[in-house]
């Protein structure tokens, strides 16, 4: 979703935003066009919860079958005459850009586009801070203050046009001009397409982002052992969207626990997540539900996190290839579950001393002690584990509050 699209679901959900919100919401869009980054040390509280909101609409909007279907359909028609990253280009920012159209047929968000602009180029509120270069944000909000809204937008032709622009310094997404005429030919089909279901997608993105909770489970012990991390629960549709869900619940996880500015979680080499800079994270994902824990590598060098369903069964073959010594008598008033609750600590200690130590941990490496209060030390049994986590502390806590056994590992120093 682009800037325009961002503004409209701004002022769906709050109408009585600052004008400093509302372009912080468009704000990631207006600094790639400045050629320049979104800052770290923006101190402006409107202008960061702008700033998260954009990357919560994203989400919303990418986590959306519907608007994931649209792109998939008019990527295999510009492969037909298109190189495949630039079928991707048409058929993924095309789109947004082709909705960022429809947004701006609404007055109210013309409307709010100049006023923000005009606001903006006054420097009614500190928009310098969202940038790397605060002069070259300020100079492109002056251009599109004197410019007005952007309704080129709402020409398919035109948008052929500027996307390839756009794509000309990316080699693996440019493509000839000489195509542009069969691309803007496919956008206009493809703006019809989106007409028809642009309202919806809007109302599914309000929706998301209005029902957003920052935990959708009761974490009961976990939270009141750890009050320092941040936990959080989505739900998305299918295995297309499950990603966009884990990166959701990271966000609203690291917005629980202060950060600033949601940025971009990427991905390691064994698929782990990776958080920015200062963060250990986790996310495990069941039953079309993803759940994420963040805390500060100064509180906790690395964590991990698992959830199964409460009324999984682990059959006793797999219990007794996950347990060692006493860990199943250990944990034997959970009944028929107990293999359950094992192997889902297992798996939060896999993640976090795996992530930790940059190598695969195998379940028999550790054994569980059992403690009070849901928690459990986890005591490495394999000499090359001991040697590499020296003094390290690592211990876990579970709970089940009837519909999930959630588990969580923390390697604290």
């Amino acid at each position: 979703m682009n800037y325009s699209g961002h503004l409209l679901e701004a002022i769906a959900i709050r109408p009585d935003a600052s004008d400093a919100f509302n372009f912080a919401v468009m704000a990631p869009d207006m600094v790639g066009i400045a050629g320049t980054r979104l800052s770290k040390d923006c101190s402006d509280a409107e202008l960061v919860a702008g700033v998260n909101f954009h990357y919560a609409t994203d989400d919303a909007l990418n986590g959306n079958r519907k608007f994931t279907l649209v792109k998939e359909k008019y990527r295999n028609i510009h492969e037909q005459y298109l190189p495949r990253g630039a079928a991707r280009a048409c058929a993924d920012p095309g789109s947004e850009m082709l909705l960022d159209g429809y947004a701006l047929q609404r007055d109210d968000v013309a409307q709010a586009f100049q006023r923000v602009m005009n606001a903006a180029a006054a420097e009614e509120f500190p928009l310098r801070q969202l940038a790397t270069d605060g002069q070259a944000l300020v100079d492109v909000v002056r251009k599109y203050q004197q410019h007005g809204p952007p309704f080129a937008y709402r020409n398919p032709v035109e948008v052929a046009y500027m996307l390839h622009r756009r794509v000309q310094s990316r080699k693996r997404l440019r493509f000839d001009a000489s195509a542009l005429p069969k691309v803007a030919e496919t956008f206009k089909d493809q703006q019809a397409y989106l007409a028809k279901i642009a309202g919806s997608l809007f109302e599914d993105t309000a929706r998301a982002l209005s029902e957003d909770k920052a935990i959708d489970l009761d974490i009961g012990p976990i939270a009141s052992i750890v009050p320092d991390l941040g936990v959080a629960m989505t739900r998305y549709e299918d295995s297309r969207s499950q990603f966009a869900a884990g990166h959701k619940a990271a966000s609203l996880a690291m917005a629980q626990i202060g950060y600033k500015r949601v940025s971009e979680i990427g991905g390691g080499a064994r698929g782990e997540p990776i958080f920015p800079n200062g963060f250990s994270g986790s996310i495990a994902r069941s039953s079309n539900w993803a759940v994420a824990i963040v805390a500060t590598m100064f509180q906790h060098p690395s964590v991990g996190v698992d959830i199964k369903r409460a009324d999984q069964f682990i059959d006793n073959d797999l219990s007794e290839r996950v347990a060692v010594s006493n860990e199943m008598d250990q944990y034997a008033d959970y009944g028929d579950q107990a293999g359950l609750v094992i192997a889902s600590l297992k798996k939060a200690v896999h993640k976090a001393i795996g992530r930790y130590i940059e190598r695969t941990v195998g379940f028999g490496e550790v054994r569980l002690q059992r403690l009070p209060e849901s928690a459990a030390d986890v005591e490495p049994i394999s000499s090359r584990l001991k040697e590499e986590l020296g003094k390290l502390k690592v211990k876990t806590i579970a709970n089940n509050d009837g519909r999930w056994q959630t588990s969580i590992c923390l390697v604290d120093n």
